[in-house]
């Protein structure tokens, strides 16, 4: 019906039957309320289903830190800790069974990296430079296998004395099962991003009890944004996983299995404060210090695991030899507590309210300190899976630790409380190595719950940030993202990289085989241009098919198959990511994130024809420009600051 036939109809008229029984449903409710139909319109429905979905992530994510927190206590139960039962006083001396605790590290590394190598590779490692890009680059699509088998290799390697953290793998289980529900209700990807945001921020809530700094967390760091309408679907999701896991603890605990104790130090048993406003730029110089540590571990992170990858090339001997070397590390009495989380020692670092608290001396701690950046990089490197942030607070709160007892020593008179400085250098190294120091200062204040400590504990952290970033601009999660090219994609330096087009970089002499090629002519091709790490394969009107790989020459090479009986059209993958000549290096490092690919094809735009081939883009001149643009924007930072 028009609209004129509409306006020309009497008032006096009835609507028909049906559309009366239509309307009826929304217009009259009890006192005197009123529902518009467009609350129930496309957007708003995504909206509520975003909303609802949260409601079930949230309770669900505390529950696994639950399940995960009692998978670390019975790894460790049936495996280090009856071993330890029958150390002596000096184990390094005294033969016995204590002398296979160095094996327990090695059977978790080896089971650990042989399901990461062979079933899901996302799974090693912290796991949160995952959920960063998969919200950043694969529209928060996560597989199924990572829901299970993070928490379960995480613990694993935890359990068997692993030195990583569990934060991380809570966080990526999170926002894994957030990803599984957002796939099954088909919602769209906007609402898909913000739920795994939902999911990570109702992992670090269960962690840490922090539900608000889950929520800065999610926001800071997994969204990169703070946009408000993203917020409460990331606060429901974070207080009800904080509730659940609360819940949880409160029906182990009483049967005497501590399960708040495996995922998150109990923090709050002493006071610390502000000695006196005089000792605010010892807390300065305690972030600046704080910033120089977090370097210092993100680095040798990394090269630890370019060291395993040159010289031990099979992942079961980076496995064996990484774990014997984590166990032996760990086999002093006084090294126990670098094996596992540590929050044993950090601990006893934050009750050293004086010098007659203290438990362990600056030099013990100073061992510690070097020794957890080495046996860390260590698991990491051979394959472990678990977080950085637990390393991170008990690098923080060791060398807290350390500065504090040297003040003590110093000036005693001026009564320092080394757990107070402790506090502060959690606060300042963390911040340090994740470059979020909004997320850090309210994870420990909502652990300590204690606001007489924010002042130094906010400046700590920001000048550590400052720091870190000075010397590296990549956070510890980004760098791992940026080795491997993604992250531009979520940078916040993405402003010049829009200014640097294809046509600027790619190849414009390149080789291309027809689809009926043996494997002699492919060699030919690909030995004329060792730069390119693929061949273009195109068809005999001159349309690109897809490429070859160098590993597919080379697998094909070791075979004993005839080379003329090979064919290109046999080994040709289609390549759906294509490049235009216009296109941007910021849309370029994307399309390298999405595909494993080492060569994009670049087509010619279709405006002027068929679109043909006209260059290639490697991934390595995509590196290696965005890392040039990302120094200048560095050489600009320290020339500002």
């Amino acid at each position: 019906m028009s609209e004129t036939s509409l306006s020309s109809a009497s008032a006096s008229d009835p609507p028909p039957p049906r559309e009366k029984a239509k309307r009826a449903w929304w217009k009259p409710l009890p006192l005197g309320l009123h529902l518009d139909p467009a609350l129930f319109s496309g957007a708003n429905i995504h909206i509520l289903g975003s909303l609802l979905l949260s409601f079930l992530v949230g309770p669900l994510v505390g529950l696994s830190a639950v399940f995960f927190a009692l998978w670390i206590h019975w790894v460790r139960a049936y495996t280090v800790e009856p071993l330890r039962a029958f150390e002596p006083l000096y184990p390094l001396m005294t033969p016995g069974w204590h002398w296979l605790i160095p094996l327990v590290p090695v059977a978790g590394l080896l089971v650990v990296s042989g399901i990461t190598r062979f079933y899901a590779a996302e799974v090693r490692g912290s796991g949160v430079p995952e959920v960063i890009s998969a919200v950043a680059c694969r529209h928060g699509i996560i597989r199924q296998r990572v829901m299970w088998l993070k928490a379960l290799l995480s613990g694993l390697t935890v359990g068997t004395g692993g030195s990583v953290g569990t934060e991380g793998p809570i966080i990526q289980t999170g926002a894994a099962l957030a990803s599984q529900f957002g796939q099954t209700f088909k919602i769209s990807e906007r609402n898909m991003k913000i739920l795994v945001a939902s999911g990570a921020a109702a992992g670090i809530s269960a962690s840490f009890g922090a539900p608000l700094a889950g929520v800065l967390f999610a926001c800071e760091v997994i969204l990169g944004n703070f946009a408000l309408n993203s917020l409460t679907p990331i606060v429901l999701a974070a207080v009800l996983s904080n509730l659940t896991f609360e819940l949880g603890i409160s029906y182990f605990d009483p049967h005497g299995v501590n399960v708040a104790g495996e995922v998150r130090p109990l923090l709050g048993l002493a006071e610390y404060r502000l000695e006196n406003p005089f000792a605010l730029p010892l807390y300065l110089i305690l972030g600046v210090l704080s910033g120089f540590v977090a370097v210092s571990f993100n680095h040798a992170i990394y090269r630890t695991e370019d060291f395993f990858q040159k010289y031990l090339p099979k992942w079961w001997q980076r496995a064996l030899v990484g774990g014997l070397a984590v166990g032996l590390i760990g086999m002093p009495p006084v090294m126990h507590s670098l094996n596992g989380n540590g929050y044993e020692t950090i601990q006893a670092c934050l009750e050293a309210t004086s010098m007659d608290a203290v438990e362990l001396s600056a030099g013990i701690l100073l061992i510690l300190l070097v020794f957890k950046i080495t046996i860390t990089s260590i698991t990491l490197g051979g394959g472990g899976s678990g977080g950085i942030f637990a390393p991170s607070l008990f690098l923080g709160a060791v060398l807290g630790g350390i500065f504090g007892q040297v003040l003590c020593w110093i000036s005693p008179e001026l009564g320092f409380r080394p757990g107070s400085f402790s506090v502060v250098g959690m606060a300042a190294v963390v911040a340090g190595t994740t470059h979020a120091p909004i997320s850090t200062v309210l994870i420990l204040f909502e652990m300590t719950l204690n606001y007489s400590i924010i002042l130094p504990l906010m400046c700590a952290a920001v000048l550590a940030s400052v720091t870190s970033s000075y010397l590296d601009p990549e956070s510890i999660y980004l760098k791992k993202l940026a080795r491997r090219g993604e992250l531009a994609t979520f940078s916040h330096h993405t402003t010049s990289l829009e200014d640097i087009y294809v046509r600027d970089l790619m190849i414009r002499n390149f080789p291309t085989v027809p689809l009926d090629a043996n494997l002699t002519d492919m060699v030919r091709a690909a030995t004329s241009h060792p730069n390119l790490e693929a061949l273009p394969v195109v068809d005999r009107q001159g349309k690109l098919t897809g490429i070859i790989g160098s590993e597919d020459l080379h697998r094909m090479l070791d075979s004993d198959l005839q080379p003329s009986l090979v064919r290109a059209d046999d080994l040709v993958r289609e390549t759906p990511t294509v490049l235009s000549p216009e296109d941007n290096l910021l849309l370029a490092l994307g399309g390298f994130g999405e595909r494993d690919l080492e060569v994009l094809p670049v087509m010619s735009l279709a405006t002027t024809g068929p679109r043909r081939l006209v260059g290639l883009l490697t991934r390595e001149d995509a590196i290696r420009r965005y890392r040039e643009e990302l120094r200048r924007h560095h050489h600009r930072q320290r020339k500002a600051f």
